[in-house]
């Protein structure tokens, strides 16, 4: 890839250079949506409830349908989402119809770990979302619970949006994001580190520029929690976000008791809500027939087959001898060896959960994941960021629904072996390099950081083995953004071929300046407590 403009990307241009970029894109529309309003308009005695609901479940379409709405006549400048039947009919079938059938569609072919694999995880947990918000709406009273639901879909516009075009954005805004990416830095970290705001406020400002109404933005903004209706869109996309293994959502069991209470009901009967409302929302997105999908954000059926210890905090015995101390986070690599006609074969899996006497949860990688008989002899290894680990099990069972499964033995025993001394943990932070007593200074992407060492990725080199560097990164705390300068030697430089980029891991010296250390302890702990967060199968 190219790494042209590298070097000269401000990371901290923050939200307006990306709002001005993105508000003349479009969003893109479900296939299914181009489909269903298609089959609408050949059908002679249709009626309009049809396409009403058939644009009512794409939030781009909604939004497209509402642009044209605003544009036509400045007096519709109250219309609610509530009236879409009433714009259609008054505006004419085909003047709405004709900026969803010409939108982007969101592709189904997108890879994992990409960012158009983003933007369709958005549009899932806005249709996730939806669901919830309708029940909790109606069992809350609201008095306009058709506006909440769909306002749900649409405080997703923010994130679907840019994940949806950053990979086409010219520098400066695509380069770092680019170049995280080829670092392996994942989605999470880099809107996180790079981006640095938060995407609600990128969906509020996009509405106000598209000239939506005043209820619809406070509607996508969904953080004013001044009645129930902003409450309700709010804890909606808590309990979707939570169910979808999302970091920095909040806990599951914490929603729903809130839900409980907004609802005035049992906690019990609001969580058997909460997945019904799930189940709905996950055949909703089968409908699209993508199955990387639903493997990467829904685990339903799993959730409730499978249930998970809360994760905990960071484990210091140096040597773990059951799986669940080495508190894996969900979506941790790990390879299953087996062997084939006297051959060993390795295939990739994403760790989903693991319950004690109850099994390990995994998602396997292969086109041919499914051709394995159960009961058959596996050994899993993988690095859990501290520890390489080894253990033996068998398949009990494969899942195809909601999304790709294995369900493997718990095993007595894993073997381990310490690598690093300190939990490391994933980055995309920008930091200046420069050798110790010099002035001139070098940007590099730090992808991962702990107490002991860090990793960082460059476009040239920055040192020697054995060289002392000073590394300045900008930490981001829930207290604000600590400028900080650590000391590093360099213990090892590779470059990687495909890309380009050199990978240079160094070790931090004990004594560091105190207030820089200080801020690096208190990052550390405040980004395990946001990864282990999004971390286990919730129930």
């Amino acid at each position: 890839m190219s790494l042209m403009g590298f070097a000269r990307v401000d990371h901290e241009s923050g939200l307006q250079p990306w709002l001005a970029a993105l508000a003349r894109k479009d969003l893109p529309v479900l296939p299914t949506t181009v489909q269903r309003v298609k089959a609408w308009l050949e059908e002679p005695d249709a009626h309009v409830r049809g396409l009403v609901e058939a644009i009512e479940a794409d939030a781009a379409a909604c939004a497209a349908v509402l642009r044209v709405a605003a544009t036509a006549d400045a007096g519709r400048a109250n219309v609610g989402l509530d009236e879409l039947d009433r714009i259609l009919l008054e505006l004419g079938i085909h003047r709405v119809v004709e900026p969803v059938l010409e939108a982007s569609v969101l592709e189904t072919g997108v890879e994992p770990n990409t960012p158009r694999w983003r933007a369709v995880e958005e549009v899932a947990i806005g249709l996730h979302a939806s669901a919830q918000a309708s029940w909790l709406a109606r069992r809350a009273g609201v008095e306009h619970p058709v506006e909440v639901s769909l306002g749900a879909l649409f405080s997703r516009l923010g994130p679907l949006l840019l994940w949806h075009h950053v990979a086409d954005l010219p520098d400066p805004l695509g380069a770092w994001p680019a170049v995280a990416l080829a670092a392996g830095c994942s989605l999470d970290a880099i809107e996180w580190d790079l981006f640095d705001f938060p995407v609600q406020a990128l969906s509020s400002l996009l509405a106000q520029r598209w000239g939506l109404r005043e209820r619809d933005r406070r509607a996508v903004l969904a953080t004013c929690l001044h009645d129930v209706g902003q409450q309700t869109l709010e804890l909606s996309h808590t309990l979707a976000a939570a169910m979808a293994h999302r970091p920095r959502a909040g806990r599951l069991e914490t929603a729903t008791e809130r839900a409980a209470q907004l609802c005035s009901e049992p906690v019990a009967h609001t969580r058997e809500r909460v997945l019904q409302a799930a189940e709905l929302a996950s055949r909703r997105i089968e409908e699209w027939r993508w199955p990387g999908l639903v493997e990467g954000v829904f685990q339903l059926a799993h959730a409730k087959a499978l249930e998970c210890p809360e994760p905990g905090g960071v484990q210091e015995s140096p040597a773990p001898r059951v799986l669940e101390d080495l508190q894996l986070l969900r979506g941790a690599s790990m390879q299953v060896r087996l062997d084939e006609a006297g051959e060993a074969r390795r295939m990739e899996v994403l760790f989903c959960g693991a319950a004690p006497g109850r099994g390990v949860l995994v998602t396997p990688r292969h086109a041919d994941w499914d051709r394995l008989s159960p009961d058959r002899p596996l050994e899993v290894c993988g690095f859990s960021g501290r520890f390489e680990y080894r253990f033996r099990s068998r398949l009990v069972k494969t899942f195809a629904q909601p999304g790709r499964c294995w369900l493997l033995v718990y095993p007595d025993a894993v073997d381990v072996r310490l690598v690093r001394a300190a939990q490391r943990v994933p980055t995309a932070l920008v930091a200046s390099v420069s050798a110790r007593g010099e002035a001139a200074m070098t940007r590099s992407l730090c992808v991962d950081l702990s107490a002991g060492g860090l990793q960082l990725v460059s476009a040239a080199p920055l040192g020697q083995i054995d060289e002392v560097l000073r590394i300045a990164p900008t930490l981001r705390l829930e207290a604000g953004r600590r400028h900080t300068v650590l000391d590093g030697r360099v213990q090892h430089v590779r470059v990687e071929v495909e890309t380009g980029l050199v990978r240079t891991g160094l070790s931090l010296a004990e004594e560091q300046d105190a207030p820089s250390r200080a801020t690096l302890l208190a990052f550390l702990a405040e980004r395990l407590a946001w990864i282990q967060e999004g971390s286990g199968v919730e129930h």
